[in-house]
């Protein structure tokens, strides 16, 4: 059997287009430094997928903080999918998070998450300041996932399955934290605290590749009566410095 000499090399020529172009596209989260921006309740950071994919799935470790000031002031750490979708036509989101308030009794905090529009969920688990909480999303076809909270310095985990005909697109994910809404819709006071972590936090697509917050697209700050709530991030976890608080 004979092979064609220019055929072949015009198949390797495009075989090594397709794989520089992959290449490319997975490289385009790599090469863009964030935009820093003020925001008036929150702050964290946030990657746009671009022209890499769609994020499936998204994680971190999540440290129940220690908390002071106003009896009933509160802050919420939280990780998302889609939470800026409105900009891009996407009116679905998934937040899982972290709220934190000061009580008489000390700083309580309670887990849950939100397929907007559908309610919120609460997870039953066992939390105190300082405890390290994985949480671990995963949707596999936009309409359906799961979701572990697993309390690591408790060895206790609760996973549930959730299903919804709200669709996500997959554009951003964002690690964050900042104030948290009261019943009727006015903002709580935002309670004090020094330091807040999101460890081991990654953001992966549809496909195999991850991404961490080194590779945020956006980088959120957020002004207070005491000073700047700044995210200083790595390549796989944020720290929110407060020591202004």
């Amino acid at each position: 059997m004979r092979f064609n000499s220019g055929l072949i090399s015009c198949l390797l020529l495009a075989s090594a287009v397709l794989a520089g172009s992959y290449q490319s596209q997975q490289l385009n989260l790599l090469k863009r430094s964030p935009q820093i921006q003020d925001n008036s309740e929150l702050a964290g950071a946030r990657i746009d997928s671009g022209n890499s994919g769609t994020f499936n799935t998204i994680t971190g470790i999540l440290v129940a903080p220690i908390l002071s000031g106003d009896r009933d002031s509160a802050v919420a750490v939280w990780m998302s999918i889609d939470s800026d979708g409105s900009s891009f036509g996407c009116a679905n989101f998934v937040t899982v998070s972290l709220t934190s308030t000061v009580t008489a009794d000390g700083t309580q905090h309670q887990a849950s998450m939100r397929w907007f529009p559908n309610p919120v969920v609460v997870f039953p688990l066992n939390i105190v300041s300082g405890d390290r909480i994985q949480v671990t999303f995963n949707t596999s076809d936009w309409l359906s996932g799961s979701l572990t909270f697993n309390n690591l310095s408790r060895v206790q985990s609760v996973t549930k399955e959730f299903k919804t005909d709200s669709l996500l697109c997959g554009k951003y994910a964002d690690w964050m934290v900042g104030r948290v809404m009261g019943v009727y819709g006015a903002d709580v006071p935002l309670a004090n605290f020094t330091t807040l972590t999101i460890q081991s936090t990654s953001a992966g697509l549809r496909g195999g590749a991850s991404y961490g917050p080194a590779e945020a697209s956006t980088l959120f700050q957020t002004h207070t009566d005491y000073g700047v709530v700044k995210p200083k991030t790595d390549s796989d976890s944020i720290i929110f410095d407060a020591s202004g608080l």
